[in-house]
């Protein structure tokens, strides 16, 4: 999420079909607001590597000097 009057904001959730079709919430993995060192992410992707559950998001700066480009990864449980 990005609005000029409050900066980025980011949710993480994680859902599945029969959980959509019940109308259940998602589980919410992490959020980061303002105060975190986050940008405009642009993409998502989760991966077993060594028997770890790993998340990737991933900005670019769009070549502009505004935006930067970041890949963050983290371990996840429970996926």
């Amino acid at each position: 999420y990005y609005s000029r009057s409050t900066g980025n904001r980011i949710r993480i959730a994680v859902t599945d079909e029969a959980r959509l079709a019940a109308g259940t919430a998602p589980d919410i993995l992490a959020e980061w607001g303002v105060e975190a060192n986050i940008d405009n992410f642009e993409g998502i992707a989760v991966a077993q590597i060594g028997g770890e559950t790993r998340l990737f998001i991933v900005s670019d700066n769009n070549y502009s000097n505004g935006q930067r480009t970041l890949l963050f990864s983290f371990s996840v449980d429970g996926l």
